[in-house]
């Protein structure tokens, strides 16, 4: 008998606890550094969603999501065994994402999301849209 069955690695795979993918946080900790940025925290704990990085003060959570994990639109290189769980658990965490920036925006967070590879092919439309967001939110109070 195969110990490696479904239900088995199923199990084996929710005990592992990610810190997260280290070369995205990287990318975007050097973008960030790069652009002269301060006031963030990387995977700061006590907030929603647990957002890759967050400017507390601004109250802007950014988000990092891998294409294959969160479904990109156009994203299509599925696995090719077990596609009808692979599919149903891609959108089971675009209804977490959702839910999450409902949950964020209801407690005063501002929430910017971008997928991994963006970090590559489009990283200053990231830092814009992080730099604008973060100037719209200066100096404005929020509730906590």
């Amino acid at each position: 008998m195969d110990k490696y069955l479904p239900e088995v690695r199923s199990r084996m795979m929710t005990a592992v606890r990610s810190k997260g993918n280290r070369t995205t946080e990287k990318r975007l900790r050097a973008l960030l550094v790069q652009a002269g940025l301060k006031g963030w925290k990387v995977q700061p704990s006590g907030i929603a969603g647990n957002p890759d990085f967050a400017f507390i003060q601004e109250k802007v959570a950014v988000f990092v999501d891998g294409a294959f994990w969160h479904g990109a639109p156009g994203f299509d290189r599925f696995p090719k065994s077990r596609v009808l769980f692979w599919r149903e658990k891609i959108e089971r965490n675009r209804r977490r994402d959702i839910t999450v920036n409902k949950r964020l925006r209801v407690q005063g967070w501002s929430v910017l999301r971008f997928w991994d590879y963006e970090l590559v092919s489009s990283r200053l439309t990231v830092m814009d849209k992080i730099g604008r967001r973060l100037k719209e939110r200066q100096g404005k109070k929020f509730s906590s």
